[in-house]
């Protein structure tokens, strides 16, 4: 029962996870139904997807699939922050640790960038900044 007094479906509050009792509600419950948006680690993967992509698009010949993977990943950090913030439970923190190892890959991705020398260590440089501080984040969502 509520609060207000209004009967729950098989006696659970309003907002209460079924999978585990460390996960009270999703972050959806409390953010609202696009909230991600509002979510800081959100707002700086998207930024890095834009900041990104020009890295992706100077991969010299032979090296295409590199910018190509370094595309899908930085796109995958953002979308799994998403459906993690609208899933409850170990479900959720499955989403945002795969967003975590997308931004992991990514770091790779832009170090091995620096070692081929495609790119100066100016470039780089904030970009790495900006996935140290997403992937700290998520590390923190995951051990929540």
């Amino acid at each position: 029962m509520t609060e207000t007094g209004v009967p729950t479906s098989r006696g659970r509050e309003r907002g209460r996870c079924r999978l585990a009792r460390n996960f009270p509600t999703c972050a959806a419950d409390e953010l609202g139904p696009f909230g991600f948006q509002q979510l800081d680690v959100c707002r700086r993967a998207v930024d890095f997807l834009g900041r990104g992509a020009p890295l992706a698009e100077r991969m010299p010949r032979g090296y295409a699939s590199l910018g190509d993977q370094l595309r899908r990943a930085a796109l995958s950090i953002p979308l799994n922050i998403a459906e993690g913030n609208g899933r409850r439970g170990a479900d959720g923190v499955q989403h945002y640790s795969i967003a975590r190892g997308s931004a992991l890959e990514c770091a790779a991705i832009v170090d091995a960038c620096g070692a081929l020398g495609f790119a100066p260590p100016e470039d780089l440089a904030p970009l790495s900044e900006r996935l140290e501080r997403i992937v700290s984040r998520l590390t923190k969502m995951v051990l929540k």
